[in-house]
Protein backbone atom coordinates (compact mmCIF):
# COMPACT_ATOMS: atom_id res chain seq x y z
CA UNK A 1 0.00 0.00 0.00
CA UNK A 2 2.50 2.27 0.44
CA UNK A 3 3.65 4.96 3.47
CA UNK A 4 0.62 6.54 4.72
CA UNK A 5 0.52 9.59 6.12
CA UNK A 6 -2.19 12.15 8.33
CA UNK A 7 -2.86 15.34 6.66
CA UNK A 8 -4.08 18.26 8.67
CA UNK A 9 -6.52 20.82 7.96
CA UNK A 10 -7.21 23.80 10.66
CA UNK A 11 -9.82 26.60 10.41
CA UNK A 12 -10.25 28.97 12.64
CA UNK A 13 -12.33 32.04 13.50
CA UNK A 14 -12.65 34.36 16.74
CA UNK A 15 -15.77 35.26 18.36
CA UNK A 16 -15.23 38.85 17.83
CA UNK A 17 -12.85 40.27 14.68
CA UNK A 18 -9.28 41.18 15.73
CA UNK A 19 -9.19 38.64 18.95
CA UNK A 20 -7.40 36.27 20.30
CA UNK A 21 -8.33 32.99 19.51
CA UNK A 22 -9.58 31.19 22.77
CA UNK A 23 -9.00 27.90 21.27
CA UNK A 24 -5.73 26.59 20.79
CA UNK A 25 -4.16 23.71 18.52
CA UNK A 26 -0.90 21.85 18.64
CA UNK A 27 0.33 19.14 15.98
CA UNK A 28 3.23 16.77 16.95
CA UNK A 29 4.44 14.04 14.91
CA UNK A 30 7.21 12.05 15.12
CA UNK A 31 8.06 8.66 13.10
CA UNK A 32 5.29 6.40 14.47
CA UNK A 33 2.32 8.66 15.03
CA UNK A 34 0.28 11.95 14.29
CA UNK A 35 -0.74 13.64 17.86
CA UNK A 36 -3.41 16.45 17.59
CA UNK A 37 -4.48 18.47 21.32
CA UNK A 38 -7.58 21.02 20.72
CA UNK A 39 -8.03 23.09 24.17
CA UNK A 40 -10.93 25.03 24.39
CA UNK A 41 -9.76 28.12 27.15
CA UNK A 42 -12.60 29.47 29.39
CA UNK A 43 -14.49 32.49 27.73
CA UNK A 44 -12.73 34.14 24.55
CA UNK A 45 -9.96 36.33 23.63
CA UNK A 46 -7.17 37.18 25.42
CA UNK A 47 -7.36 34.92 28.37
CA UNK A 48 -9.18 32.18 26.83
CA UNK A 49 -6.04 32.01 24.56
CA UNK A 50 -3.21 31.96 27.61
CA UNK A 51 -5.51 29.29 29.44
CA UNK A 52 -5.84 27.17 26.16
CA UNK A 53 -1.77 27.66 25.71
CA UNK A 54 -1.17 26.94 29.02
CA UNK A 55 -3.09 23.31 28.74
CA UNK A 56 -1.83 22.48 25.49
CA UNK A 57 1.71 23.24 26.78
CA UNK A 58 1.51 21.55 29.75
CA UNK A 59 0.42 18.33 27.59
CA UNK A 60 3.22 18.24 25.46
CA UNK A 61 5.81 18.40 28.03
CA UNK A 62 4.01 15.33 30.33
CA UNK A 63 4.06 13.64 27.12
CA UNK A 64 7.76 14.65 26.10
CA UNK A 65 8.71 13.51 29.46
CA UNK A 66 7.26 9.81 29.11
CA UNK A 67 3.66 10.27 30.20
CA UNK A 68 1.69 7.67 28.03
CA UNK A 69 -0.92 9.53 26.36
CA UNK A 70 -3.65 8.43 28.97
CA UNK A 71 -1.47 9.21 31.85
CA UNK A 72 -0.62 12.55 30.29
CA UNK A 73 -4.44 12.67 29.83
CA UNK A 74 -5.55 12.39 33.62
CA UNK A 75 -3.29 14.63 35.05
CA UNK A 76 -4.36 17.28 32.96
CA UNK A 77 -7.62 17.05 33.96
CA UNK A 78 -6.90 16.41 37.71
CA UNK A 79 -5.37 19.93 37.22
CA UNK A 80 -8.18 21.48 35.52
CA UNK A 81 -10.64 19.89 37.94
CA UNK A 82 -7.90 21.87 40.76
CA UNK A 83 -8.20 24.83 38.64
CA UNK A 84 -12.04 24.62 38.91
CA UNK A 85 -12.26 24.65 42.66
CA UNK A 86 -9.67 27.32 43.26
CA UNK A 87 -11.13 29.76 40.43
CA UNK A 88 -7.04 29.63 38.05
CA UNK A 89 -7.01 29.18 34.88
CA UNK A 90 -9.00 26.81 33.31
CA UNK A 91 -9.57 24.91 30.20
CA UNK A 92 -11.65 21.98 28.14
CA UNK A 93 -10.08 19.65 25.73
CA UNK A 94 -9.71 16.77 23.38
CA UNK A 95 -6.01 15.04 22.60
CA UNK A 96 -5.89 12.11 19.41
CA UNK A 97 -2.95 9.92 18.22
CA UNK A 98 -3.03 8.67 15.48
CA UNK A 99 -0.50 5.58 14.78
CA UNK A 100 1.08 4.80 11.34
CA UNK A 101 -1.10 1.91 10.46
CA UNK A 102 -3.95 3.92 10.97
CA UNK A 103 -5.41 2.89 14.88
CA UNK A 104 -6.60 6.47 16.59
CA UNK A 105 -7.67 7.26 19.92
CA UNK A 106 -9.40 9.88 21.20
CA UNK A 107 -9.50 11.65 24.58
CA UNK A 108 -11.70 14.30 25.83
CA UNK A 109 -12.46 15.71 28.87
CA UNK A 110 -15.76 18.01 28.31
CA UNK A 111 -15.45 18.22 24.52
CA UNK A 112 -17.71 17.71 21.38
CA UNK A 113 -17.36 14.22 20.27
CA UNK A 114 -15.14 13.50 17.34
CA UNK A 115 -16.49 12.69 14.08
CA UNK A 116 -15.45 9.95 11.55
CA UNK A 117 -15.54 10.31 7.56
CA UNK A 118 -15.62 7.44 5.68
CA UNK A 119 -16.82 6.72 1.71
CA UNK A 120 -18.46 10.20 1.50
CA UNK A 121 -20.20 10.24 4.88
CA UNK A 122 -19.69 11.42 8.49
CA UNK A 123 -20.95 9.97 11.15
CA UNK A 124 -20.34 10.81 15.05
CA UNK A 125 -18.02 8.32 16.66
CA UNK A 126 -19.35 6.50 20.30
CA UNK A 127 -16.65 6.57 22.77
CA UNK A 128 -16.97 4.79 26.35
CA UNK A 129 -17.38 6.82 29.45
CA UNK A 130 -15.33 7.25 32.62
CA UNK A 131 -14.73 9.26 35.69
CA UNK A 132 -11.52 10.70 36.62
CA UNK A 133 -11.82 12.30 40.02
CA UNK A 134 -15.58 12.79 39.49
CA UNK A 135 -15.14 14.04 36.34
CA UNK A 136 -16.93 12.51 32.80
CA UNK A 137 -13.87 11.61 30.04
CA UNK A 138 -14.26 9.81 27.14
CA UNK A 139 -11.96 7.60 25.15
CA UNK A 140 -13.11 6.50 21.61
CA UNK A 141 -11.29 4.63 19.49
CA UNK A 142 -11.29 4.21 15.36
CA UNK A 143 -9.19 3.08 12.49
CA UNK A 144 -8.49 5.07 9.38
CA UNK A 145 -7.43 3.59 6.23
CA UNK A 146 -6.63 5.79 3.37
CA UNK A 147 -9.20 8.07 2.29
CA UNK A 148 -10.42 8.17 5.70
CA UNK A 149 -10.64 11.41 8.07
CA UNK A 150 -11.34 12.27 11.53
CA UNK A 151 -12.88 15.68 12.47
CA UNK A 152 -12.07 17.30 15.91
CA UNK A 153 -14.13 20.64 16.50
CA UNK A 154 -14.54 22.83 19.67
CA UNK A 155 -18.08 23.70 20.85
CA UNK A 156 -18.49 27.03 19.03
CA UNK A 157 -19.03 24.75 16.10
CA UNK A 158 -21.64 22.33 18.08
CA UNK A 159 -23.28 25.18 19.42
CA UNK A 160 -23.41 27.49 17.13
CA UNK A 161 -26.95 29.01 16.24
CA UNK A 162 -28.38 28.74 19.56
CA UNK A 163 -30.96 31.61 19.67
CA UNK A 164 -31.03 31.62 16.16
CA UNK A 165 -33.62 28.68 15.82
CA UNK A 166 -31.92 25.74 17.19
CA UNK A 167 -32.82 25.77 21.08
CA UNK A 168 -30.07 22.97 21.76
CA UNK A 169 -27.05 24.46 19.00
CA UNK A 170 -26.23 22.77 15.40
CA UNK A 171 -24.90 19.60 18.01
CA UNK A 172 -22.95 16.63 16.38
CA UNK A 173 -25.25 15.02 14.24
CA UNK A 174 -26.39 18.55 12.98
CA UNK A 175 -22.75 18.74 12.13
CA UNK A 176 -22.49 15.45 10.19
CA UNK A 177 -25.77 16.29 8.00
CA UNK A 178 -23.21 19.70 6.93
CA UNK A 179 -20.23 17.44 6.06
CA UNK A 180 -22.72 14.88 4.25
CA UNK A 181 -24.42 18.09 2.18
CA UNK A 182 -20.37 19.57 1.62
CA UNK A 183 -19.20 16.30 0.66
CA UNK A 184 -22.35 15.63 -1.32
CA UNK A 185 -21.24 18.91 -3.34
CA UNK A 186 -18.09 17.41 -4.30
CA UNK A 187 -16.14 18.99 -2.65
CA UNK A 188 -12.43 17.51 -1.05
CA UNK A 189 -11.94 16.22 2.08
CA UNK A 190 -9.43 19.42 2.69
CA UNK A 191 -12.06 21.37 2.00
CA UNK A 192 -14.07 20.57 5.03
CA UNK A 193 -13.35 22.37 7.89
CA UNK A 194 -12.89 25.72 5.93
CA UNK A 195 -16.36 24.89 4.37
CA UNK A 196 -17.72 24.39 7.73
CA UNK A 197 -16.72 27.54 9.10
CA UNK A 198 -18.22 28.91 6.11
CA UNK A 199 -21.81 27.08 7.01
CA UNK A 200 -21.13 28.38 11.03
CA UNK A 201 -20.70 31.75 10.23
CA UNK A 202 -23.83 31.83 7.69
CA UNK A 203 -25.85 30.32 10.55
CA UNK A 204 -24.89 32.53 13.29
CA UNK A 205 -26.01 35.41 10.79
CA UNK A 206 -22.56 36.56 10.02
CA UNK A 207 -21.31 36.53 13.48
CA UNK A 208 -19.88 33.70 15.51
CA UNK A 209 -21.24 33.05 18.62
CA UNK A 210 -17.75 31.86 19.90
CA UNK A 211 -14.57 31.00 19.07
CA UNK A 212 -14.96 27.68 15.79
CA UNK A 213 -12.05 25.24 15.40
CA UNK A 214 -12.61 22.01 13.09
CA UNK A 215 -9.44 20.03 13.19
CA UNK A 216 -9.61 17.53 10.47
CA UNK A 217 -7.12 14.54 9.61
CA UNK A 218 -7.51 12.77 7.07
CA UNK A 219 -5.24 9.38 5.80
CA UNK A 220 -3.32 9.27 2.25
CA UNK A 221 -0.47 7.84 0.51
CA UNK A 222 2.64 9.91 1.51
CA UNK A 223 5.73 10.85 -0.27
CA UNK A 224 9.18 9.57 1.12
CA UNK A 225 12.40 10.87 0.59
CA UNK A 226 15.59 9.37 1.69
CA UNK A 227 18.99 11.57 1.50
CA UNK A 228 22.66 9.71 2.16
CA UNK A 229 24.80 12.20 2.91
CA UNK A 230 28.51 11.58 4.19
CA UNK A 231 30.56 7.67 4.82
CA UNK A 232 30.33 5.87 7.52
CA UNK A 233 33.41 5.56 10.29
CA UNK A 234 33.91 1.80 9.34
CA UNK A 235 34.50 1.52 5.45
CA UNK A 236 33.59 -2.65 5.59
CA UNK A 237 30.27 -0.87 6.04
CA UNK A 238 29.81 1.19 3.11
CA UNK A 239 28.00 -1.07 1.34
CA UNK A 240 25.68 -2.32 3.66
CA UNK A 241 24.58 1.05 4.42
CA UNK A 242 23.85 1.09 0.38
CA UNK A 243 21.70 -2.30 0.51
CA UNK A 244 19.78 -0.32 3.73
CA UNK A 245 19.33 3.11 1.27
CA UNK A 246 18.14 1.33 -1.89
CA UNK A 247 15.84 -1.18 0.16
CA UNK A 248 14.07 2.13 1.41
CA UNK A 249 10.66 3.12 -0.46
CA UNK A 250 10.55 6.53 -1.82
CA UNK A 251 12.87 8.90 -3.36
CA UNK A 252 16.96 8.60 -3.14
CA UNK A 253 19.22 11.23 -2.92
CA UNK A 254 22.70 11.24 -2.38
CA UNK A 255 24.81 14.01 -1.03
CA UNK A 256 28.48 14.61 -1.22
CA UNK A 257 31.19 13.33 -3.48
CA UNK A 258 32.63 10.44 -1.35
CA UNK A 259 29.38 9.32 -0.61
CA UNK A 260 28.67 9.15 -4.35
CA UNK A 261 31.78 7.36 -5.22
CA UNK A 262 30.52 4.66 -2.64
CA UNK A 263 27.38 4.20 -4.15
CA UNK A 264 28.66 4.44 -7.82
CA UNK A 265 30.78 1.35 -6.51
CA UNK A 266 28.12 -0.50 -4.82
CA UNK A 267 25.60 0.13 -8.19
CA UNK A 268 28.34 -1.02 -10.38
CA UNK A 269 27.44 2.62 -11.97
CA UNK A 270 29.81 5.13 -13.29
CA UNK A 271 29.49 8.91 -11.81
CA UNK A 272 28.96 11.53 -14.64
CA UNK A 273 29.44 15.29 -13.40
CA UNK A 274 27.05 18.37 -14.75
CA UNK A 275 29.64 21.50 -14.58
CA UNK A 276 27.24 23.53 -16.43
CA UNK A 277 26.45 25.92 -13.85
CA UNK A 278 24.10 28.68 -13.71
CA UNK A 279 26.80 30.70 -11.96
CA UNK A 280 29.89 30.36 -9.76
CA UNK A 281 27.78 30.36 -6.66
CA UNK A 282 26.38 26.90 -7.95
CA UNK A 283 27.53 23.91 -5.93
CA UNK A 284 28.58 20.68 -8.64
CA UNK A 285 25.95 18.29 -9.43
CA UNK A 286 26.89 14.91 -10.26
CA UNK A 287 24.45 11.65 -11.78
CA UNK A 288 24.64 8.25 -11.23
CA UNK A 289 22.02 5.78 -13.06
CA UNK A 290 19.41 4.31 -10.44
CA UNK A 291 19.62 7.70 -7.93
CA UNK A 292 17.40 10.51 -8.42
CA UNK A 293 19.53 13.05 -7.23
CA UNK A 294 23.34 13.67 -6.68
CA UNK A 295 25.08 16.37 -5.30
CA UNK A 296 28.49 17.93 -3.94
CA UNK A 297 27.40 17.68 0.00
CA UNK A 298 28.07 20.35 2.92
CA UNK A 299 27.64 23.45 0.38
CA UNK A 300 24.85 22.07 -1.22
CA UNK A 301 22.76 21.47 2.16
CA UNK A 302 24.04 24.60 3.52
CA UNK A 303 22.77 26.24 0.93
CA UNK A 304 19.73 24.59 1.07
CA UNK A 305 18.71 25.52 4.33
CA UNK A 306 19.48 29.52 4.02
CA UNK A 307 16.62 29.46 1.00
CA UNK A 308 13.66 27.07 2.82
CA UNK A 309 11.84 30.58 3.67
CA UNK A 310 12.37 31.90 0.44
CA UNK A 311 10.19 32.25 -2.51
CA UNK A 312 10.32 29.29 -4.98
CA UNK A 313 9.80 31.32 -7.83
CA UNK A 314 12.40 33.27 -7.34
CA UNK A 315 15.43 29.64 -7.37
CA UNK A 316 17.04 29.08 -10.40
CA UNK A 317 15.69 25.96 -12.34
CA UNK A 318 19.30 25.17 -13.30
CA UNK A 319 20.56 24.46 -9.99
CA UNK A 320 20.75 20.91 -7.67
CA UNK A 321 19.82 23.10 -4.17
CA UNK A 322 17.03 23.58 -6.19
CA UNK A 323 16.31 20.17 -7.26
CA UNK A 324 17.30 19.28 -3.47
CA UNK A 325 14.45 22.10 -2.22
CA UNK A 326 11.71 20.12 -4.46
CA UNK A 327 12.29 16.88 -3.87
CA UNK A 328 12.18 17.44 0.23
CA UNK A 329 9.71 19.93 0.15
CA UNK A 330 7.26 17.44 -1.72
CA UNK A 331 7.96 14.46 0.73
CA UNK A 332 5.53 14.14 3.86
CA UNK A 333 8.82 11.99 5.34
CA UNK A 334 12.26 12.27 5.30
CA UNK A 335 14.75 9.76 6.17
CA UNK A 336 18.73 11.02 6.74
CA UNK A 337 20.87 8.38 6.83
CA UNK A 338 24.16 10.78 8.01
CA UNK A 339 27.72 9.21 7.70
CA UNK A 340 29.73 9.89 11.00
CA UNK A 341 33.26 9.76 9.24
CA UNK A 342 34.89 13.03 10.04
CA UNK A 343 35.73 15.51 6.79
CA UNK A 344 39.04 17.44 7.51
CA UNK A 345 37.66 20.30 4.58
CA UNK A 346 34.90 21.66 7.20
CA UNK A 347 37.36 22.55 9.73
CA UNK A 348 39.27 24.84 6.87
CA UNK A 349 39.35 28.57 7.86
CA UNK A 350 37.65 29.36 3.98
CA UNK A 351 35.03 26.57 5.27
CA UNK A 352 34.30 28.33 8.50
CA UNK A 353 34.52 32.45 6.81
CA UNK A 354 32.12 31.51 4.66
CA UNK A 355 29.87 30.39 7.44
CA UNK A 356 29.17 26.68 5.92
CA UNK A 357 28.21 24.35 8.55
CA UNK A 358 29.92 20.74 8.48
CA UNK A 359 27.39 17.80 7.97
CA UNK A 360 26.96 16.78 11.03
CA UNK A 361 25.36 20.37 12.23
CA UNK A 362 23.71 21.43 9.09
CA UNK A 363 21.32 18.22 9.14
CA UNK A 364 20.02 18.95 12.30
CA UNK A 365 19.12 22.38 11.46
CA UNK A 366 17.46 21.24 8.52
CA UNK A 367 15.52 18.64 10.60
CA UNK A 368 14.28 20.94 12.74
CA UNK A 369 12.92 23.33 10.06
CA UNK A 370 11.26 20.45 8.20
CA UNK A 371 9.75 19.28 10.95
CA UNK A 372 8.55 22.67 11.77
CA UNK A 373 6.65 22.57 8.44
CA UNK A 374 4.47 19.30 9.17
CA UNK A 375 7.29 16.68 7.85
CA UNK A 376 8.16 13.63 9.46
CA UNK A 377 11.89 13.88 9.40
CA UNK A 378 14.29 11.08 10.92
CA UNK A 379 18.14 10.50 11.07
CA UNK A 380 19.72 7.68 11.14
CA UNK A 381 23.66 8.39 11.98
CA UNK A 382 26.29 5.52 10.89
CA UNK A 383 29.33 5.02 12.73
Amino acid sequence: MGYVYVEIEKSQATKKTNTACGDVVLIDRDQNSTIIILADGMGSGVKASIYATMCVSRLRELLKCGFTLLQAFAAMVRTMNQAARENLPYAVFSIARIINDGLGVVLSFEMPPPIYISKGSATVLKGRSTTVEKSVITETNCYLSVGDALLLVSDGVTQAGIGRGLPMGLGPEGVCKIINGILSDGRKLYEIPHQLQTKIYSLCNNNNDDDVTSILAYSRIGAIANVLSGPPINKSRDFEVCRKFFSMDGTKIVCGGTTASIVSKYLNKRIDIDDTFANHFTPPKYSIEGVDLVTEGAVTLNQLYNVLDEDRSLMDEQNPVTELYDYLMNADRINFFVGTSYNPATDNIGFVQQGLLSRKKIIPLLAARFRELGKVVVIEEID
